[in-house]
């Protein structure tokens, strides 16, 4: 496994959405899903306070492995924050990298080692930047960090300790800085990789998540609808999605509906990945589980089954790296071509 997790953030309507996803907002005061404050005009992650952050749990990442993380950040040059700590199993912090209200990086071994300082200030203030940090997690002289900005030069430092108590990581905490209006800082398009595999094992340079609602009914339409077509039950923004208004709907083991999303915007250099995501939830007592899917040209990938509760709540597909009908990277052909959905388990 190298991709961990992907989100544009674009999904969700507010912290309740998010939470339901998986993170922990840290408040629900100074700290807000903006629905249109991200880099290119979609969700992001807004941050009041420099104090706040949102953890995001990851599968364990022993000691010995390789964590990187990229993201988006914007700050107003008004407030220093951290932007990535790394917590252990054990509830110690094994790393974290902050910014300082002028945009000069510092990188801290353990909750307060500082270990390095940026030559210059990476990180100007009133414009959106891409952070990648890459991680080798473990005790000096085996471990060590590098970071690039906007996909430049890394910058690094060697033979330091980034492996505290424990076995692994289990927790990210993200932040950006940040201060009351008009001195808001913002995240939009986190990428977790862990070095393994084949691709997706390295820095990936300036990179962004789109998100493409269902335009058309795809091949297979097998829920029905709460009114009209599959696809007019389903088309609403994903931040806007709108619950129990109209929906589709099975309860049979491996009725699956399936949906043409609109094109992409531009021609991308790379494509590194496509993951369906879809909101749901169980409208009965007793288990109930579905899986995300990504169909293409006739061949199907599908997620981890997971079990619904009775309340909507935004969900993971697979992460096709791969495009899944011709084994290849992914073209925009190929995306604009797949279909993705939803196929009832049990």
């Amino acid at each position: 496994m190298a991709l961990i997790h992907m989100d544009g953030l674009d999904c969700y309507a507010d912290l309740t959405d998010m939470s339901r996803a998986g993170y922990q907002p840290e408040s629900t005061t100074s700290l807000a899903i903006d629905t249109t404050g991200g880099r290119y005009g979609g969700g992001g992650l807004r941050f009041g306070t420099a104090s706040l952050a949102v953890n995001l749990p990851i599968p364990l990442l022993a000691y010995g492995g390789t964590l990187i993380v990229g993201f988006a950040v914007y700050h107003a040059g008004s407030a220093a924050g951290a932007l990535l700590t790394a917590v252990s199993d054990a509830g110690t912090t094994a790393f974290k990298i902050e910014h300082t209200a002028a945009g000069v990086l510092k990188f801290y071994t353990g909750a307060s080692t500082l270990v390095y300082t940026s030559a210059g200030a990476p990180l100007t203030a009133n414009a959106w930047h891409w952070v990648e940090m890459k991680i080798v997690l473990g005790n000096s002289p085996s471990g060590s960090f590098e970071v690039k900005v906007d996909g430049g030069a890394s910058d690094s430092f060697s033979s330091t300790d980034t492996q505290p108590t424990g076995t692994g990581i289990v927790l990210l905490q993200l932040s950006a800085g940040g201060a009351v209006s008009p001195n808001y800082a913002w995240i939009d398009d986190i990428v977790v990789m862990d070095g393994t595999g084949a691709a997706l094992n390295t820095f990936i340079g300036d990179s962004k998540i789109t998100t493409h609602a269902p335009s058309s009914d795809g091949g297979t339409v097998d829920w029905t609808a709460s009114a009209g077509t599959d696809v007019s039950c389903v088309d609403e923004t994903p931040s806007a999605a709108n619950g129990d208004t109209d929906y589709i709907s099975s309860s049979t083991a491996a009725q699956e509906s399936r949906f043409n999303v609109a094109d992409l915007a531009n021609t991308p250099d790379t494509i590194h990945a496509v993951q369906a995501r879809y909101k749901a939830k169980k409208a009965d007592a007793g288990a109930r589980t579905v899986r995300g899917l990504v169909n293409s040209g006739g061949t199907e990938q599908t997620g981890t089954t997971v079990g619904l509760t009775t309340t909507y709540a935004w969900l993971k597909g697979p992460v096709a790296t791969v495009d899944p009908n011709t084994s290849a990277a992914w073209d925009s052909a190929g995306v604009n071509a797949v279909q993705v959905g939803v196929e009832v388990v049990a």
